[in-house]
This record gives structure tokens, sequence and C-alpha cells, in this order.
């Protein structure tokens, strides 16, 4: 069963929302001036009993350093995930010299159908972005044209896809909301992970303002409403929780 995660940045306030909303993983989003303080951050990191995955950096003046500094703290948090964007992989690559066991998941952008096939066999690992395939490559089409495609890239490339980021994308609407904003998406794309015995984490990507306590419970709660449907059992351990779920689920 794969896991449900949320992405922030390493603040220590962060952690803490994370971790009161119930998450067990996160995905780390890093900057090079950040990392180069990588022992503190590690520090704080492990103070909280998460999983972590990182993310390469995307701002800021990316060195050789960097890389350094990334694998360093990647093999602190005992992290085998490193997503990274395409244009950054050739330094993110140097991670792979000192650290040869973290596999650099390659997130999709803006990548034409037909070559979906081709990128993901060149890919060593890939993070698949959701919202990316619906809105960049896909150009909004309906859900009922999304789903498909999706189980066709679980099924034929699940050997090269190790993560997974979902926010609640509707065609035409902002990006990174919450995923309960797009919940028969999110429960489809959740039913082919499970059916494809995906393993990895699935990120419920949320822009800044939407990395609140309420938020981030919401997402939660949607999953193990989902989850306890399947014929794994669930774990429940917070009934206050389930109860704040079942009076907030006019909003779904």
């Amino acid at each position: 069963m794969f896991s449900l995660s949320t992405k922030f940045s390493p603040e220590a306030t962060n952690f803490e929302k994370a971790v009161f909303a119930g998450y067990s993983s996160a995905e780390l989003y890093t900057t090079p001036t950040r990392l180069m303080s990588w022992r503190s951050l590690s520090k704080i990191a492990r103070s909280f009993e998460l999983n972590y995955a990182l993310h390469f950096p995307t701002v800021g003046k990316i060195l050789h350093q960097t890389a350094e500094d990334m694998a360093c703290l990647a093999r602190d948090l005992n992290c085998n995930i490193v997503v990274v964007h395409e244009e950054h992989l050739d330094v993110a690559r140097e991670i792979k010299f000192m650290a040869p066991e973290i596999q650099l998941a390659v997130e999709n952008h803006f990548i034409h159908f037909n070559d979906l096939g081709n990128w993901l066999r060149t890919c060593s690992a890939a993070t698949l972005d959701i919202e990316h395939l619906w809105k960049f490559t896909l150009h909004d089409c309906e859900l009922s044209a999304l789903l498909p495609v999706v189980k066709q890239l679980l099924h034929e490339h699940g050997d090269k896809i190790k993560h997974i980021h979902l926010p609640g994308y509707l065609p035409g609407q902002a990006e990174h909301k919450p995923m309960y904003c797009s919940r028969d998406m999110v429960l489809g794309v959740f039913d082919i992970l499970y059916a494809e015995d995906y393993e990895g984490m699935v990120v419920s990507e949320l822009n800044v303002p939407f990395q609140n306590e309420f938020e981030l419970k919401m997402d939660r709660l949607l999953f193990e409403s989902w989850q306890a449907k399947q014929p794994v059992p669930a774990c429940f351990t917070d009934t206050a929780d389930n109860a704040f779920f079942s009076s907030e689920s006019q909003l779904y």
C-alpha cells in the first residue's frame, strides 16, 4: 500500500503542522542556501517521526556543492528518493557519486503525449505529477480520458515511477490545491495505484496558503476514508479525526 505524504519547506513549524495533521511522511522542498546548513536541517527533521523524500532545489544559485549537500542530507535522513526537475538533472547526478543508492526521480512537466513513453523509458526513475500530466500533457481533457492514461502509465512503466505528486487539480482552476477539491480525480487515481501495486509516496502537493491544519487534515482524512474501503484493513487510531471527517463530508 502506498503512503500519503505532504510537502513543505523545512521550517520547524511546518514539521509540526504535518505531524499534528497525522502524516507519517513528507517531501521536503529545499534551497541551495538551506542545504548549506544541512546538519541543522537534518537535526530538526530527525526530531520528528516522519519518513522523508527530498526535492532538489529549483531556485537560487545551484552549484556542485548543492548536490553534495543534498547527498549528505539524504543519507543522514535515510532517504532514497530525490525529486528533480529535468533542467537540473546534470548537477543533481553528482548525488549518485556520493550516494549511489539514492534514486533521482525526474518529474514530468511539459511533455507531449506522444513522447511520454519514450521519456519514461529513458528515466532511471520518475516522479509522475498528475497535475502536470492533466494540465500540460493532456491539456485539461475530461476526467474519463485522464484516468485511462494514468492506468496505462502505471501498468507499463510502474518499475520507473517511484514517486507521485497528486494535488487536487481541476481543469481551468489554480494549481496545487488540496486533494479534496478534486475528489473524483483523486479517488480514481488512488484506485489505479492500488490496483497496480504502487508502494511509494503519494504527495498532496499544496501551495503555501493551503498548508494549514484544516486543509492538511482534510486531505489525510479523504485518504483514510478511501483506505477503509479497501481489502487491506486501514489503521484508525484517532476517532476524533474520523468524527471530524464525517462532519465535514458535505464539503466533498
